[in-house]
């Protein structure tokens, strides 16, 4: 019967990156090069853009780059490019918060 039920799901708060210079690049658009301050930036995780303490986007990572190879995950106290999935409106001292979805089996 536990089985049957919806899973709980919960949203893991996991980093912050800052964005410190817009990089524009005619085949790809708006690239964020970014200071990640605070946890890890994971390349499967969602995203939400945050600009003034409002949420402007959320949404995945397209492309997570660590100088000019790909990256599966970006640690606190280094730089990397991130490219959002479909949206280009970046702006300097944007912040980006990478947030993993959980979830947990429900119980009797």
């Amino acid at each position: 019967m536990s089985g049957l039920l919806s899973p709980i799901i919960n949203e893991k708060y996991t980093g912050r990156a800052e964005v410190r210079k817009i990089f524009k690049i005619s085949r790809l658009g708006h690239v964020a090069g970014c200071y990640v301050s605070d946890g890890f930036i994971k390349k499967n995780g969602k995203v939400k853009l945050l600009r003034d303490k409002k949420e402007i986007f959320s949404g995945g990572i397209k492309t997570l780059k660590r100088t000019t190879d790909e990256a599966k995950e970006i640690k606190a106290g280094f730089e990397c490019g991130i490219l959002l999935d479909g949206f280009n409106d970046i702006l300097e001292d944007d912040i980006i918060e990478c947030w993993e979805i959980e979830k947990i089996a429900r119980t009797l």
